[in-house]
């Protein structure tokens, strides 16, 4: 592929992230874009809010199918109305209370007179934070983080005979079955290598993707106690679950570069780019982490669906069978779509096959994952000031 083409689809996944990305603010940011429509006089502001956020969710399909230059300009009327209505997001402001002291008693007359006391309530605008603010706070709490991820690391493992071997048990099970069922009876092709080594080099990121999963979608529950009494960012408890996660990819990774020659995988330098890849199977973990653990305060149902959801994901992505089992032509479409794709693929060239992965197909993963990232963390924040009354 010539550098124009890869260009051209950097260019085209941009402009589809874009427009999705401002459809859903459209949509999540329903009440304040209404009140500045009503604010211009515009007849059926709640429905022309509606929609135009439809009107550019449907851009971005077309844009992704039928590439042309005028779609430049569209997008500047797409970034004109996402700054506008970040604006809009920006200036909606909740009221803070505070209380004025009590006034103090007072003695006359050898008896005791109580002067009443008055509460006096000042209500002070105060503007929700914005994205930049929410990022800035929990940088700060990086070190919140760390610790909680090291002792998720503990209590996982406390008292466990096997230890960290559990983190290799999972995906060495689901390779046995894969190599018997997928390999020997159904016959999928390995792309070039032993159908065993292909399947685990998809299986061992899958593994961090389904533990993050996991854990971080029920992570507010486990520390409720800690979310009713102490401040921190609400996100902490997710995220520290998805490095916590990262200690289990290493260790399958290490295992992997002792097993998989054994298995037939052809190890070569391309395999140091293995670790680069993580943050792109994280983005749309993480992302769907923090919806699903905001969604869990307020409907505990999520919890009972969570495996069967993730099993269901993991046969809906190319960890079982290649990626060239999909049409050429809706490869870089479905990889934008399920973001975890591209850098499965990519685990897999550069492990299993000893090559470069495609920078198409990561690209559109990106794109996606970025996607994924930015609407769970939106739900998130959306949902977050009732946490501590709720759970």
């Amino acid at each position: 592929m010539d550098i124009w083409a890869v260009a051209t689809w950097v260019g085209k996944i941009g402009l589809v992230a874009f427009f999705v990305m401002s459809g859903i603010n459209h949509l999540v940011n329903y009440k304040g874009m209404t009140a500045y429509a009503q604010s211009k006089n515009i007849p059926l502001a709640g429905a022309a809010v509606v929609v135009s956020g439809l009107m550019m969710l449907a851009g971005a399909g077309m844009i992704l199918f039928y590439w042309h230059p005028i779609w430049g300009a569209a997008l500047l009327v797409a970034f004109t109305r996402w700054r506008t209505s970040g604006r809009i997001s920006r200036s909606r402001r909740e009221p803070c209370f505070t209380r004025s002291p009590f006034i103090s008693d007072s003695t006359k007359a050898g008896s005791l007179h109580l002067t009443p006391a008055v509460a006096e309530v000042v209500l002070e605008a105060t503007a929700r934070p914005t994205l930049r603010q929410a990022l800035r706070e929990l940088w700060a709490f990086r070190g919140t983080v760390l610790a909680f991820a090291e002792r998720d690391v503990r209590v996982k493992y406390k008292q466990a005979v096997l230890g960290v071997a559990w983190a290799l048990i999972q995906p060495l099970a689901f390779l046995a079955i894969f190599a018997v069922f997928f390999g020997r009876v159904a016959k999928i092709d390995g792309d070039g290598v032993p159908y065993a080594a292909f399947a685990l080099t998809a299986l061992i990121p899958w593994n961090y993707v389904a533990t993050t999963m996991s854990f971080g979608s029920s992570a507010l529950l486990s520390d409720a106690s800690l979310v009713r009494k102490v401040y921190f960012p609400r996100e902490v408890p997710v995220l520290a679950a998805a490095v916590a996660a990262a200690v289990d990819f290493a260790a399958g990774l290490v295992v992997f570069l002792i097993l998989g020659p054994i298995l037939g995988a052809r190890l070569s330098w391309a395999a140091l780019v293995a670790p680069l890849l993580l943050p792109l199977v994280a983005a749309p973990a993480i992302g769907l982490s923090l919806a699903l653990a905001a969604f869990n305060v307020y409907y505990r149902d999520f919890r009972y669906a969570l495996p069967l959801g993730i099993q269901l994901w993991m046969f809906a992505s190319p960890v079982a069978y290649p990626l060239t089992k999909v049409p050429a032509e809706w490869q870089v479409l479905y990889a934008f779509v399920n973001p975890v794709a591209g850098p499965l693929e990519g685990f897999r060239r550069v492990l299993g096959i000893g090559v470069l992965p495609s920078a198409e197909l990561l690209a559109a993963s990106a794109a996606g994952g970025v996607i994924w990232l930015w609407l769970g963390y939106r739900m998130f924040k959306a949902m977050e000031p009732s946490f501590a009354d709720v759970i």
